[in-house]
């Protein structure tokens, strides 16, 4: 009877290999799948966002050369800013807004 003396094969030797090369072949075909993915992603972002900008073009120009443009009428010569005509009628030395003053 033959006694062996020396250290057991682990069984994870065996198929170690087998994780490795799997891990490998995934890895090559997912990462580039991934990029393709992503450059579509953005592609598509491009496209849409060159849509939305021509159409707003497209409306604003129709509005500039349409008949119906409205220019605003410019303000009246008399009108002042509210707070320079707050400022002038005020006659006490109080703050303006009492309820907003720090404590």
């Amino acid at each position: 009877m033959i006694i062996s003396t020396g250290r057991r094969r682990h069984a994870y030797r065996k198929v170690f290999p087998i994780i490795v090369g799997t891990y490998m072949i995934m890895s090559a075909i997912l990462i580039p799948m991934g990029f393709m993915f992503m450059s579509t992603l953005g592609g598509k972002a491009l496209l849409v966002s060159k849509m939305a900008l021509m159409v707003s073009l497209m409306s604003n120009i129709k509005k500039i050369f349409s008949y119906e443009y409205y220019v605003p009428p410019a303000p009246p010569a008399g009108h002042h800013h509210w707070k320079r005509t707050l400022l002038a009628h005020r006659t006490t030395a109080s703050p303006l807004y009492s309820s907003y003053t720090a404590y």
